[in-house]
Order: C-alpha cells, then structure tokens, then sequence
C-alpha cells in the first residue's frame, strides 16, 4: 500500500503540491482525483491508515502527468457528471468511517480550485487572454499589453468577431457620442422599471424590419437572447419537445437545459435523421426545431430550406441562431435565412449586436404574439438591466447603414476567399465551407496554443486557440475571421507565418489529415481532379493569383499565342471550390446556392474559346452537376483595356455598384484607404465574382480580347441576394 501511495503522489500534480499535508485529510479529494480516483484500495480505512505512515515522495520532477492519464473525457470532472459527484459528495463522506474527520478539510475549495486550474493547464487548455487596446483608424491592428498593462507591441488580429469593422464607422460612433450627449450612459433600470426608453423602441423596429418580422426583443447579449428565449417557450407550451442540432451553441443548450423540456439531437445539419425523430414524436406534444444559420468553429452552413420543410410538414415552431450571419449576408443583410429567401418560414430569429453590426447586445426577432409571450415570460429579459442608449443608438445607426450598403460584406467575402485560395494552394488543412470563416485543423491542444504563441511573439499575429471543449478532442484549430480592411500583404504575412509553425511545430498537412480519414474535406477527389485538369491543359493555378482592385491583372501570365487570343489563364478557385467540395460531399444537402447566380451566357462564350471549361463544364465533368445545383459561382470576364502587373486601369462599374461605391466611400477613412480600394468607381464591375470562379485575361491581350467589353456586368445587388 505504501508503494501504491508513492506512486500516486509521482504521478498526480495535485497530490504533489500538497505532499506536505496528512495523507489521511486528502482521502476525500481523492475520489474527484482523475488519478487516484481509478486506483482501488484508495479509500479504504486501511488504506488511510497505512497511507498516514508513508513517506511522501520529496521530488517534483518525477511527476510526469499527461493527458492520457486523466479520467473518461480527459478530466473527472466533465460536465454535468461534476456536478452528480459534487451533490453526492457530502453523503460519500458520511458513508466512510474516518476516524478523526467527520467534515470537509478547511481548504477544501481552495484545493479542488487549485485541481480544475491544473487540469487545464496538464491539457494545453488553459485560456490566457490578450491584453489589447484598439485604435479608431488602425483597425484590423491592436496594441498588444502585458499583464501589467504596460505596451508591448502592435499586433495584427485574425480573429476578431468585428467582422466587417463598424466598431468604428464613423456614423456608429457619432450616433453613440450624441445618445451620451443627450441621455447620458445608463439605461436607468430594467426594462419593466424606467429601463425603457426611445433608443430602443427604436432599435427594435429597425430590428424587425431588417428581418421582415412583426417584432423584435432586446436582450444584453446573444447568449441571454438564446438562453432566455429558450427557456420561456417551455413555459407557454406545456410538454415541449426540442429537437436540436448536435453543433448547437453552448448558449442553445444551456436554454433547452433551463426549460427542463424533453430534447431530441439530430445529426449536424442532417435532415433525414431530423425526419427520423420527428416521425417517432408523439404529433400531439408542441415541437421546436432549433438550429443554426452558420455554425461558428467549421462555418458550416444549415439546410435552411430542408428543415423549414419538415417544419411545415409536423407541423413545428422554428427557431434560427444567425448571429454569425447577421449583416453578413442577404440582400439587406439580415442574414442566411434572407439571403436563402427563407426569413418568412422562420417563426424566431436569434441575432447579435456584437459581431458584423459591431456594438453589443442581442436579440430575438419573431411573430408579434411569440415575441410578447417572451417578452412576458423569459426571466433573462425581465430581471437584468437594460442596453444603455449609447449601445443602442450605434446598432440602430448600424443596422440601418448595412442595409443599404453591400461594399463591406463584399470586400470581407473577397479577403475570406483570398486567404482560403492561399492556404488551399499550399496544403493547409483549411476545413471547407461555404462562409466567411476560415477554420485551419491543428488536432492537438498543446500544438494550437504554441502555435498561436509563436503567431503572436514572433509574428505580431493575434489569433486564439480554438480547444475543447468549444471544439471536441483531437480537432483543436485556429480560427481565422479576415475583415474587409485586411489587405492583400495581410494575407500574405500570415500565410508565410503560418507556413513557418506548421513546419516548426511538424504540424499535419491538409493531406495528411484526408490521409489519416478525417473529414477535412467531403469532396477532395473532385476538386483535384480538376486542379490537375487545369494544370495539364496549361492552365496555371498560380499560388498568388489572388488579384486586387487595384492591379486586376496582376495574376495573369503570357504563354498562348497572343495572335489567336488563345492565350492560357491563370486561375482562381478560393471560396466557389471550397462550397462547391462542401456541400457536394453532404447527401441531400443542397444547402446555400451560390451568392451570385450562374450567368450560362459568360460560361458558354468562354467554353467556346478554352477546351479545358468544356472537359470541367461539359458532361462527366467535375464541375457539371455543381453548376448545375448553382453551388459554384462562374462569372467570366474580359478587360476593356490591355494592362500591365502595376497597372492601376479597371472597367466601369455598373451603374448600381457605382452608386453603392459612392455610398461607401463617404465612410471614415478606414473603409476608404489602400485597405478597401474597392470604393474607388470602376473597382466592382470586373471582380465583384472574382472570389468563386474568376479566369483572368493574361496581362498582355490580343487587340480583340483588348477591345471586347464584359459579356455581361453583374449588378451590385446580385452579389449578396
């Protein structure tokens, strides 16, 4: 027995930091131990009798504990079964016959606190937060501080929920310096007493409007708005059941959990198995579909139309998350659920003020009566103090430019495509999906957070490590969210930083993860066979062909024979092939169509002048049936004028897209510099689509290619309907 302690004691971090105390008084933090609470004759009488008369091991440096040797699920205390152990905790201790301790030991709290934090720490999970000081005008850049406050350095951020950054837009701040001007900075109370006041009645109109719905409920927070709002619907409808997505957020589930209704999980976004439970459901007990738009850490997208099917067939209340989509996508922005033109078959929509829109809060949006039942019933509404009207009136000055201005959504698509054009092109394990979030696979704990430390210290890159258990075990990443104010040498900085971890850090490559059967990519066999059709036809797919509004051309190359105009073209296949691979690969999933519509005239002109389109687009092809499920946006163009790499010379902009250029560029400084050409008249027409599908003229053109016009310019309010 006196070995079996020693042991214990080598291998437990906890036991060694108090060796020092009585054995016998450590008997019942033992039993929450992930160690000792496995080794049997731990906590018999004897065993605590032999243990009080054993040496203690002196040397901390024989202590060697790993993940491994933690308890199922890595910790003894994951979760609810935490919980189970802490309420029978005090019976346990009743039940065993200790000789001189009938209560818990006075540092009791202090210890098992002390246990958690090293837990974590044993896993590489331990969250260490960034000390940063943003600066109006410098945005995607912070000021890096230490712990005491003292500046260190400027850094780049890559993972900011500002997705578009109207944190500083220059009529969001005004229109929150002139509420504190007239109302001060508090709200004054709940909203049930003096919390109420015109900034948000106000808001909430213009909440309810943006999504098309007859009412709309503030809350602080989207994870109030979710936990709140979920947790009332139990309570207007006796014997709820809830049907939820397994990919739920945390705030989702704490919600569900709150209302004490009956769940049922589904597979992620899997409508068959949906249909499967919805069938076995009694159909006389009220059902609630819960999901959401854009799933955060692999920025899957939800079969929006599929599940608002089965709701109407079973008759269910639907309830979407967006607040990964608001401001984001649609024709007014208002999110996934618009741009798919679905808004009208949801019953409740969750959203946040805090990401695209850029301020704070949350909120649900939804038919009247559901709305005032929650607004009646959710405790998360009516006991908590309400926005103070400086947040309100910025995300009422938010919402209402974002709905008539598509220039930021559009430039943030682009820089996402971009980045994922350029991790794709050099083997970076980027998990494919078809939204603005670009997530790369690391699939170790300790690796993710030195990885982002060495981001951070050495490259001035600022991104947080995604561990369990946001993410499950074995598929910890980086999770990168590019801006519309990331520029092109952003891009770049960061792939070569994150080339260097990768190899650094021995890190698997994108391959290597398909290799090993996880699911980085549902569709990778078509998507190569097309990169290699494109590259034995002369087709280049050049690593840094990812051109910017200012040089459109600088990703071409000449190698045809510019007599014939049959020229070769460089290609981009960022954001159209990773949606294209995703959705594909998911069966009965047709999901999101594509953000602009298929023009068949530019794809048959161009099929006409380049062989390699007609293998790719004709039949048998890699990309037939994806065209034809508009999954992947082709939209083909010719300069109007012959250019060089540095050439600054774009085609005209359609008149819609010119008159939305214009809108943008009488915002701050920080939408209108070297970061966010695009505002510049004449960016649009030609690149608008250039982040799907784009093959781009070679720089020097034959004098007809030189003198042709665009097959046809794709209006501005096609890009995002």
């Amino acid at each position: 027995m006196a070995s079996h302690v020693c042991h214990l004691f080598r291998r437990c971090p906890f036991l060694q930091r108090h060796k020092g105390a009585s054995v016998e008084s450590l008997i019942p933090l033992c039993k929450l131990c992930p160690v000792a609470s496995r080794s049997p004759g731990t906590f018999s009488p004897q065993g605590a009798q032999l243990a009080s008369d054993t040496q203690l091991p002196a040397d901390d440096t024989a202590s060697s504990f790993t993940v491994s040797s933690a308890g199922p699920g890595g910790s003894s205390l994951d979760g609810e079964a935490a919980n189970k152990q802490l309420q029978q905790f005090h019976h346990q201790l009743q039940q065993q016959q200790l000789p001189h301790r009938q209560q818990l030991p006075k540092d009791f709290y202090s210890q098992l606190a002390d246990c958690r934090i090293a837990e974590l720490h044993a896993e590489g999970r331990y969250r260490v937060f960034a000390n940063l000081r943003r600066s109006v005008g410098n945005y995607p850049s912070a000021f890096l501080h230490d712990p005491e406050g003292h500046q260190k350095h400027e850094v780049t951020l890559w993972c900011s929920n500002d997705y578009l950054g109207m944190s500083q837009h220059p009529d969001v701040m005004h229109a929150s310096k002139a509420a504190i001007d007239l109302s001060g900075v508090g709200s004054g109370g709940t909203r049930n007493i003096s919390g109420s006041n015109v900034y948000h009645t106000e808001l909430e109109a213009e909440l309810a409007n943006w999504h098309e719905k007859e009412s709309a409920l503030l809350f602080t927070s989207g994870f109030v708005a979710n936990e709140a709002a979920l947790s009332s619907l139990a309570s207007l409808y006796p014997g709820l059941i809830f049907f939820s997505d397994e990919s739920n957020h945390a705030s989702m589930i704490a919600g569900m959990r709150h209302s004490r209704a009956e769940k049922q999980i589904f597979r992620h976004n899997d409508t068959q198995h949906l249909r499967q439970l919805l069938q076995q459901a009694d159909p006389l007990r009220p059902r609630v579909i819960v999901f959401e738009s854009i799933y955060s850490m692999d920025g899957s997208i939800a079969p929006i139309k599929g599940i608002c099917d089965l709701a109407e067939e079973f008759n269910c209340l639907t309830y979407i998350d967006e607040v990964h989509a608001v401001g984001m996508y649609g024709h007014r922005g208002a999110g996934v659920a618009q741009h798919l033109g679905q808004s009208h078959r949801i019953n409740l929509i969750n959203g946040t003020l805090a990401k695209a829109v850029g301020v704070f809060g949350g909120y649900v949006a939804g038919d009247a009566n559901l709305i005032d039942c929650i607004r009646s019933y959710a405790g998360g509404f009516i006991f908590t103090s309400s926005l103070p009207p400086s947040v309100t009136a910025a995300a009422t000055a938010s919402i209402k430019y974002l709905k008539h201005s598509n220039v930021e959504r559009y430039l943030q698509q682009l820089r996402a495509s971009e980045l994922k054009s350029l991790l794709l092109l050099h083997d970076l394990p980027l998990l494919f999906n078809s939204s603005h979030i670009v997530p790369l696979l690391v699939g170790d704990a300790r690796k993710c957070k030195e990885a982002t430390d060495i981001l951070l210290n050495e490259y001035q890159i600022y991104i947080q490590p995604i561990n369990y258990p946001t993410v499950p075990r074995g598929s910890e990443r980086l999770r990168i969210t590019p801006s519309p104010l990331h520029s092109r040498d952003d891009c770049h900085k960061l792939l070569g930083a994150l080339r260097d971890v990768w190899t650094r850090l021995n890190l698997p490559s994108g391959t290597e993860f398909i290799q090993r059967g996880l699911p980085l990519n549902r569709n990778g066999r078509e998507l190569q066979q097309l990169l290699q059709l494109l590259q034995q036809q002369q087709h280049f797919v050049k690593q840094h062909a990812s051109p910017d509004f200012a040089a459109p051309l600088t990703a071409a190359t000449e190698t045809g024979d510019s007599e014939t105009g049959d020229s070769n073209s460089s290609v981009m296949c960022p954001f159209g092939v990773a949606a294209a691979a995703d959705w594909k690969g998911l069966p009965g999933n047709r999901g999101m169509p594509s953000f602009v519509r298929f023009n068949q005239f530019a794809a048959e002109a161009f099929q006409e002048r380049h062989p390699t389109w007609q293998q790719a687009l004709g039949e048998g092809g890699p990309l037939q049936q994806l065209l034809q499920q508009q999954l992947v946006c082709t939209q083909f163009f010719f300069a109007t004028n012959p250019t060089t790499p540095n050439a600054t010379t774009t085609p005209p902009a359609a008149p819609k897209a010119a008159a939305a250029q214009a809108q943008g560029a009488r915002a701050n400084k920080i939408h209108n510099t070297q970061r966010a050409t695009a505002v510049r008249p004449g960016a649009l027409s030609a690149l608008q689509c250039s982040h799907f599908w784009g093959v781009y003229a070679p720089a020097r053109l034959s004098k007809t290619d030189a003198n042709r016009k665009p097959l046809r310019s794709c209006q501005h309010d096609e890009v995002y309907m």
